[in-house]
C-alpha cells in the first residue's frame, strides 16, 4: 500500500475558514483468482476493489459582514440588527475519482462443451479506441450506434469491442482458457457531491440565542454513476446505467430547523 495525504487549514479575523485535504492512495492486491486452482495467482493482481485511489475534500464557512461593527449595515438600531446579522455560510465539498473494475465475460453453457469458463475477457486493442475492431475469429465488432468514439459518456464508456471471450484452450475449446485482460483495469465515472448550509443567529438578552438553519445535501443535483456496465456478454456493455453505491449518491436534499438557546 502506498498513500499520501497533505492537509491544510486557515481562520482569518474576518469571519472566514477553509480546510483542505487530499488523498491519494495506491493498493495493488490479488482478489478473486482467475483460476481457481490457484496455479497462476498473479493473474489477478491488480488494484483492489472499493478503493479510491484520489479523494480531495474541502470544507469553509463564512460569517457575512452584516450589522452592528461590520462592513455592511454596521450603524443597523437594535430591531435592524436582529434581522440582518448573525448570518453564516458554510459549505463541504467531496470530490473522489472513479472506481476500478474488470470486464468480463460469461461463457455460454453448452452440453457439447461443458468446460466453458466465465471470468475477465480477453483484451484486443485500446478500450478507448474509436471505431470497428477485429475478433479473433474473423467477425467485426462495431461499437453501439452513435457511440462509435469513446468518449467516457453514458452511452459508451468503453469501447466493448477492445475485448472479446477467452480464446482457444489447449484442447482446442473456445472460451474455456482464462481471459488476459487485466484485473480492476478500468475506472468508473468520478463522484462529487457539494453540501451547502446556511445558519441563522439571533440572540436575545445574555443567555438566550435562536439558530434559524438550511441545509442542503448535494445542492446542485449532480449525477453521481456507477461503474458501466462491464460485461461483454451482454447487449449494454459499455454503458452507465445506474447510480453511484461506492461513495453512495444521494440526490438533492433539504431540510430545515429552529433551536432555542438558553
Amino acid at each position: 500500500m502506498n498513500s499520501l495525504q497533505v492537509g491544510a487549514h486557515k481562520q482569518y479575523s474576518n469571519g472566514v475558514a477553509f480546510g483542505a485535504e487530499y488523498q491519494w492512495t495506491r493498493v495493488l492486491g490479488t482478489e478473486n483468482l482467475e483460476d481457481p486452482s490457484g496455479k497462476y495467482p498473479q493473474d489477478s493482481y491488480g488494484p483492489i476493489s472499493g478503493i479510491t485511489p484520489q479523494v480531495l475534500q474541502l470544507n469553509y464557512s463564512y460569517a457575512l459582514p452584516l450589522g452592528q461593527g461590520q462592513l455592511f449595515f454596521s450603524h443597523a438600531n437594535p430591531i435592524a440588527n436582529k434581522i440582518v446579522g448573525g448570518w453564516e455560510i458554510a459549505g463541504v465539498v467531496d470530490a473522489q475519482s472513479g472506481q476500478p473494475f474488470s470486464v468480463t465475460y460469461t461463457a455460454t453453457t453448452s452440453k457439447t462443451y461443458p468446460g466453458l469458463v466465465s471470468g475477465r475477457a480477453n483484451q484486443l486493442a485500446d478500450p478507448f479506441k474509436s471505431g470497428s475492431i477485429l475478433h479473433s475469429d474473423g467477425s467485426t465488432c462495431s461499437p453501439i450506434a452513435g457511440a462509435s468514439a469513446p468518449t467516457r459518456t453514458k452511452a459508451q464508456w468503453f469501447n466493448p469491442c477492445a475485448f472479446e471471450g477467452p480464446g482457444y484452450s489447449a484442447n482446442g475449446v473456445y472460451g474455456s482458457a482464462y481471459g488476459t485482460s487485466g484485473y480492476d483495469m478500468l475506472r468508473g465515472p468520478k463522484f462529487q457531491d457539494w453540501d451547502l448550509n446556511l445558519k441563522k443567529n439571533t440572540g436575545f438578552g445574555d443567555h438566550y440565542k435562536v439558530q434559524l438553519r438550511a441545509d442542503a445535501f448535494n445542492i446542485f443535483n449532480h449525477p453521481n454513476f456507477a461503474v458501466p456496465n462491464s460485461n461483454i456478454s451482454n447487449s449494454s456493455a459499455g454503458t452507465v446505467t445506474g447510480i453511484s453505491g461506492t461513495p453512495s449518491y444521494e440526490a438533492r436534499t433539504m431540510e430545515f430547523a429552529v433551536k432555542f438557546n438558553f
